[in-house]
């Protein structure tokens, strides 16, 4: 009896650590994910007070929760601060600035899970009108509503710039899930990602990640 409770542990200690071990390896994925898509996002022209007018990040946010589950959802969060973190705004507004986009991921993860006949391949019309409409248009209400609230309430933007704020921070979170979410879930569906490819995938962003922030730090340097 002893013998086989002590198997059975094994056995179950032997399947939690594989899992535990994916799951912080799909969380660092998507946090570094974000950082860059974030970092992006930051560059595009006609960006003002870390509102952009095309924000990726939110298509990779929302893709992970979609493919990978709300589990996840740390990686966004952690990612969404850091972006913001590292940028000159205040630091507590960097953090009402993350729990915007991660509600927002999480709203329009939650909406489209919601629809009994979504498939994450996007196969049929009807898939793609319900991402564009809860996802892309429904879902950013939630990030520009507090985004701008967090503007406001740290003075980085004036009441009377609000409306205008509000309605860039939506466009560019609403360009964001248009033009990566689609992508990231068609390729998925074509070509499944292995558990194995993963800590590759890891390794070539975060690669990325320090080339970017290098590059970063020569330009502050050479001013």
């Amino acid at each position: 009896m002893t013998t086989s409770l002590s198997a059975s542990n094994d056995i179950a200690g032997k399947s939690v650590l594989p899992a535990a071990g994916k799951y912080l390896s799909q969380t660092a994925l998507v946090c570094l994910a974000y950082f860059v898509a974030g970092r992006l996002g930051l560059a595009v022209p006609y960006t003002s007070g870390n509102v952009s007018p095309v924000w990726p990040a939110s298509g990779v946010a929302l893709s992970a929760l979609l493919l990978w589950g709300y589990r996840v959802w740390p990686g966004i969060a952690l990612g969404a601060l850091l972006v913001n973190f590292f940028s000159p705004i205040p630091h507590v507004a960097a953090a009402g600035l993350a729990v915007g986009n991660t509600l927002a991921a999480l709203t329009g993860a939650f909406l489209l899970r919601r629809m009994p006949a979504f498939r994450l391949s996007l196969s049929r019309l009807i898939d793609v009108l319900q991402l564009i409409a809860l996802g892309a248009l429904v879902s950013p209400l939630v990030s520009a509503s507090i985004g701008v609230a967090t503007f406001f309430a740290t003075h980085i933007q004036p009441w009377s710039a609000m409306p205008r704020a509000w309605f860039i921070y939506w466009l560019g979170d609403a360009m964001g899930v248009l033009l990566i979410a689609p992508f990231v879930l068609t390729l998925s569906s074509v070509h499944p990602v292995h558990h194995r490819r993963i800590a590759e995938l890891l390794i070539l962003i975060l690669t990325l990640t320090l080339r970017v922030w290098w590059s970063s730090m020569i330009a502050c340097w050479a001013q």
